[in-house]
């Protein structure tokens, strides 16, 4: 059972849900069992003894919430927009409001389509992904790039972001912006980049500070691409680049200083 669920289904008692579907009918018996059991649950903390309704809710916002720092959100209307495994737009989300983020220029009659899965989980063949999105939300996706069957070269991006998180930052970074060099994974594709640059500025940023903050002031332009500017990631990233960008200009500076030590006729 997901607490998570369970608290927001207590806040949500009173909003008209109707339009959305709860899949109650097309659960598997552990899904149901585990729902009907938080059912039970939201039925002593809110003093009703409906438990279906509440299970239903809370399928409702299983299904149909959006995962925010500190917990769950339901926004009703970025609820019905569907899914694409190369989306053309990003979800953003800032002091409780949430922003549609386009990643291209859209045609009239174009869907605006987002990723319900996370960036580095659209690495994975289609295979993968349809497996993750049933299991998720109980629809097996039929997008362009499902039917195409398209694989990245996954291994490569998942290699670098393992040596990265370790502070180890080699040729692996390069061959996996390479292989991200195109929107392959649609408006996704900025967010992914920014992941592992951001990972190796960190992990250079007490070796070469100047290095890290060429690849974090990139990764803040494709998080400038990809999310609102309010959003809390672009602001952290800009705070990080502030942060390198003194660190480089300090080194700088007693860099001039030991030159000034070593030759007392410095040129102008």
């Amino acid at each position: 059972m997901d607490w998570d669920v369970c608290r927001l289904c207590v806040r949500s008692l009173a909003l008209d849900l109707d339009q959305m579907e709860d899949h109650l009918h097309n659960i598997d018996e552990d899904e149901r069992r585990r729902s009907h059991v938080a059912a039970s649950v939201c039925s002593r903390a809110c003093g009703t003894a409906d438990v279906e309704r509440l299970q239903r809710l809370y399928l409702k916002l299983r299904f149909n919430a959006f995962p925010i720092d500190g917990g769950l959100a339901l926004f009703k209307d970025a609820s019905a927009l569907n899914h694409d495994c190369a989306p053309n737009a990003s979800l953003s989300f800032c002091e409780g409001q949430l922003s549609v983020v386009l990643g291209r220029d859209l045609k009239e009659g174009d869907e605006v389509r987002i990723s319900y899965l996370a960036p580095r989980v659209l690495m994975a063949p289609a295979k993968a992904r349809r497996a993750a999105l049933y299991t998720g939300f109980l629809f097996r996706c039929g997008c362009l790039r499902c039917a195409s069957d398209g694989v990245l070269d996954a291994p490569i991006v998942d290699a670098a972001a393992e040596a990265l998180t370790k502070g180890l930052v080699d040729d692996r970074l390069g061959r996996a912006l390479a292989v991200l060099s195109n929107d392959c994974l649609g408006a996704a594709t900025p967010l992914l980049r920014a992941d592992l640059r951001l990972l190796a500025a960190r992990a250079l940023a007490k070796k070469d500070a100047a290095a890290a903050l060429r690849l974090a002031q990139d990764a803040l332009r494709d998080l400038r691409r990809a999310l609102d500017e309010e959003d809390p990631r672009v602001a952290a990233a800009a705070g990080f680049v502030v942060r390198l960008d003194r660190g480089t200009e300090i080194c700088h500076l007693h860099a001039i200083d030991a030159m000034s030590l070593r030759d007392p006729h410095p040129l102008p």
